[in-house]
């Protein structure tokens, strides 16, 4: 059995219902939250009774819009029981919700998750987000699959008419009947992005007879969550949201943005739930937008550890001895997961395996020529599907997934765990250690198992709960000889490595209990201020946190961008427009 990396359509979220559950009509009095509403249905909201005053106005005008839609979605019944649908539709909603990493947005999104399936509309819900483990955060799926967004930029405007007809499908099996739209990490979404998912869902919902022609995305009510100062769209910067360039930028660019500024419910939310420290938390505060003074920096670098201040931790001892360095440097992150998983062997007597890919010819002969072996051994993971010819591994050793493996058991790319069990394939034969330890394998083991850090909603028979079967990943790409002769090649290989270092970018959206940070200058190219707050906004204070090295005090000094400080000052008077909105509607 071998998972293919090409994500699969995704089925419609089914409704849940309670044991006895006959429907919202049935009401029973619940406890109060920390904002005083008080929480009412059959069984209670835990999430909804969780939320603090900000959370549940951005919680309160989502469900308001829903109650608004149900009712003006009325159905008459006739004699033969058949429905027949009332017009009406409720104002489209286009709203942010904005906070700081650990501010309780995803609480937020489980909150409106809840309320969905309490009125028993979870079927016309759909919620995305711009990465794996973001999605898988929430039990959402990817916004370029449920979309099937296209990989580049449409150069034309009939771009949607000449849609593959599988994307097509993908789109319509995806987006039937749904009416709100959750999308997380909006930070790394980009203008042209925008205009491109409006356009696909303006169409969808057209062919469905909704939608108002002037309203983008089809009339549908979409809500985006996230933090602009955490890490925009890897690429260009001008290409962010945020970026207001009339006179540079292309019209699918523009149009975008004007859909931005279409985004006029907002809330930000300030009250932070996962940095305990709260001196940490203001120093965190003060960090995105550049405003760091110097007191605020002592307090930094008394946490480097060459700096004699430093109350440098015990890394023996438990929870520090479990510690994930953060990088910007793949060659530190690549030595330190080496020396992490040698370690982790001789403390544990586990064996450690060096995994190959295995490379066959697509044609059905399972050789390579050499001419096809030697040009695949020049290319880089990019060009193979993004499945390396080696990784290392052993039981027991802490790993990351590095694609979207699979969303429905909550396997996405940034997904960390523990590998609990290696079965090697069967036609490996005696195996024998190299002067270091380790075992060169000639395949790549018939299946591991693995069980990510966080809890997973699938069982397996047989295997212990929080346990998933992963085999082998299939990639096929192409490659060019020195005679110029095409080969083309499948690879099977586990797209996994080991998890004890990090970078940066994979950080994004981790919580992380205990964390060595380098932010000190790269040998090459530089740091941002995106790069270093979120890095150390992953952690609950300075107790659990320390950095590798020295670093450049401009980093937490200078605002990342003038266009974000310029755009975050319309959204803030936006975020008081709405709270003094809500407060007058009582």
């Amino acid at each position: 059995m071998v998972t293919d990396i090409t994500e699969e359509p995704i089925k419609p979220e089914s409704s849940i219902k309670s044991k006895g559950d006959n429907g919202p009509h049935v009401l029973m009095r619940g406890k109060q939250n920390l904002a005083g509403h008080v929480v009412v249905g059959h069984g209670e909201r835990v999430e909804l009774a969780s939320l603090n005053e900000d959370q549940c106005r951005a919680h309160d005008i989502i469900e308001e819009r829903l109650k608004v839609h149900m009712t003006s979605k009325s159905y008459i019944t006739n004699d033969e029981t058949r429905l027949t649908k009332v017009d009406g539709q409720a104002e489209q909603l286009r709203m942010l919700i904005l906070g700081q990493g650990g501010a309780g947005k995803s609480t937020v999104i489980r909150a409106i998750t809840e309320t969905f399936r309490y009125y028993d509309k979870l079927d016309i819900l759909a919620k995305c987000a711009m990465t794996g483990v973001a999605a898988v955060d929430i039990g959402a799926c990817t916004l370029h699959s449920w979309a099937a967004l296209p990989n580049s930029l449409p150069k034309d405007d009939n771009w949607l008419d000449r849609s593959l007809k599988g994307s097509t499908e993908k789109r319509h099996a995806n987006m039937q009947g749904k009416e709100f739209l959750i999308v997380d990490e909006v930070s790394m979404e980009d203008k042209a992005t925008a205009y491109c998912l409006s356009e696909i869902i303006g169409k969808s919902r057209a062919q469905e007879g909704k939608g108002k022609p002037h309203e983008p995305f089809g009339s549908m009510h979409i809500i985006q969550t996230g933090d602009f100062h955490q890490f925009p769209l890897v690429g260009n910067l001008t290409r962010a949201l945020y970026m207001d360039r009339p006179d540079k930028d292309d019209k699918r660019a523009l149009l975008g943005r004007e859909i931005f500024l279409q985004f006029d419910n907002v809330v930000i939310l300030d009250k932070q739930n996962r940095i305990k420290d709260k001196t940490w938390s203001d120093i965190m505060s003060r960090a995105r937008v550049g405003k760091c003074n110097a007191n605020n920096l002592y307090k930094i670098e008394k946490l480097v550890l060459t700096n004699p201040e430093c109350n440098i931790p015990d890394f023996s001892k438990a929870l520090w001895d479990q510690a994930i360095l953060i990088t910007p440097r793949h060659s530190v992150r690549n030595l330190w997961n080496e020396h992490a998983l040698a370690k982790h062997c001789m403390k544990t007597g586990n064996r450690r395996y060096i995994v190959p890919a295995e490379d066959t010819s697509q044609d059905g002969s399972e050789h390579l020529s050499m001419e096809a072996k030697l040009a695949i051994a020049g290319l880089e993971d990019k060009a193979t599907g993004k499945l390396p010819a080696t990784v290392q591994m052993a039981i027991g050793m802490k790993a990351m997934v590095l694609v979207n493996l699979a969303m429905e058991a909550d396997i996405a790319n940034g997904t960390r765990g523990e590998i609990q069990d290696i079965i090697l394939d069967e036609r490996e034969e005696l195996l024998a250690s190299d002067e270091d330890g380790a075992i060169q394998l000639k395949y790549p083991p018939a299946m591991l198992l693995f069980k990510p850090d966080k809890k997973t909603k699938l069982v397996f028979p047989g295997l212990p709960p929080g346990v998933i079967p992963l085999t082998p990943s299939l990639a096929p790409f192409t490659v060019l000889g020195r005679t110029g002769k095409r080969f083309k090649v499948s690879r099977y290989q586990y797209t996994m490595t080991a998890g004890y270092a990090f970078t940066d970018y994979k950080s994004q959206s981790q919580t992380i209990e205990y964390v060595i940070i380098d932010i000190g200058r790269p040998p090459t190219g530089s740091l941002s201020p995106f790069s270093v707050y979120v890095a150390l906004s992953r952690s609950r204070g300075r107790e659990t946190i320390r950095l590798l090295r020295d670093f450049n005090p401009n980093l937490f000094q200078n605002h990342p961008s003038e266009a974000l400080r310029s755009d975050m000052r319309r959204l803030e008077r936006l975020n008081k427009v709405t709270r003094r909105e809500w407060l007058m509607r009582g």
